[in-house]
């Protein structure tokens, strides 16, 4: 696989290759934890990952996506899809990723080009994060896949595959209805402009809390202001500041579900200068007030 280009930036493209054996190619990892300080890159690795959230919350930025996390939590990224990840302001988060080969373990067994074509679990009509209510069986068969990967006790590599099949399945089934022919002719950019985009992504990533302004942006891309909202609006299908605003929303949303603290201080913390302005993004987003929200949030919980 071709490595994109990295930066000389401060705020990189990391290309990760994860080694998986060639015998029966699927590796699980320890417990990984993720912390709630800045993150200066964004990655991708030569293999699709699937991780459970065991502990805390937070949000990932996947592409053009910003997405909710909290313990119980599944999550698939395909090789394509370049992400980061930042728990809530204050918390540890901890997960455990199973990186494998869809080819020789789902193809090859079961000969189902559909089941197997993982390429297509990514972009905007793909929620990385699946609705637990939804799918609850996700997490037990996570849970399961990584117990037998583990204990490899007797025919365990005869359940693994069978527990990835039903994860990659209940994925699939997880996808938006497709969009038109029309719709998908979609904007491929230059491996140039993208590491420009990923410049700006991961800079509104780590100041989020504090004033970004739009020359800003435009400074550490280096090209100019007009041409840096043309390009972004291609690619991620909103202006960067509607992209600032999903981050401080789903930052805060995080920070309302699972912890105690006062509306107000969630909104200088999420980087709004007012309680009025949080208040009014916040419900152009979610469609009610954060005090609804919470409510909501914890009378379902």
């Amino acid at each position: 696989m071709q490595k994109r280009p990295k930066t000389t930036s401060k705020y990189s493209y990391v290309y990760s290759p994860v080694a998986v054996p060639d015998d029966f190619p699927i590796f699980v990892s320890n417990t990984s934890m993720q912390r709630d300080r800045p993150i200066t890159y964004l990655h991708s690795h030569d293999h699709p990952e699937l991780g459970l959230c065991l502990k805390g919350s937070g949000i990932f930025v996947i592409d053009s996506k910003v997405l909710r996390f909290s313990k119980g939590d599944t999550i698939f990224i395909s090789h394509q899809e370049m992400h980061l990840a930042q728990s809530t302001l204050g918390t540890v988060s901890e997960w455990i990723w199973i990186y494998f080969n869809a080819e020789k373990l789902l193809l090859q067994p079961f000969g189902n080009h559909e089941l197997s074509a993982i390429n297509r679990l990514s972009g905007e009509n793909f929620s990385n994060i699946p609705d637990r209510k939804q799918f609850p069986m996700l997490k037990e068969y996570l849970s399961g896949l990584i117990q037998t990967c583990k204990e490899k006790k007797k025919f365990w590599k005869a359940k693994a595959v069978s527990f990835l099949c039903l994860i990659i399945a209940d994925f699939h089934n997880s996808m938006k209805k497709s969009k038109s022919k029309e719709e998908e002719r979609e904007f491929s950019p230059d491996s140039d402009s993208m590491t420009r985009q990923q410049k700006a992504i991961s800079y509104m990533t780590t100041h989020y809390r504090e004033k970004v302004s739009l020359r800003q942006l435009c400074k550490i891309c280096g090209i100019s202001n007009t041409h840096f909202k043309r390009l972004f609006s291609k690619v991620f299908k909103c202006s960067p500041i509607a992209f600032l605003n999903k981050i401080r929303i789903s930052s805060a949303c995080a920070d309302l579900e699972y912890s105690s603290k006062p509306i107000n201080s969630i909104a200088l913390e999420s980087g709004y200068d007012s309680l009025s302005s949080f208040n009014r993004q916040f419900k152009k987003q979610m469609n009610m007030s954060p005090r609804e929200w919470r409510k909501k949030q914890k009378s379902e919980s």
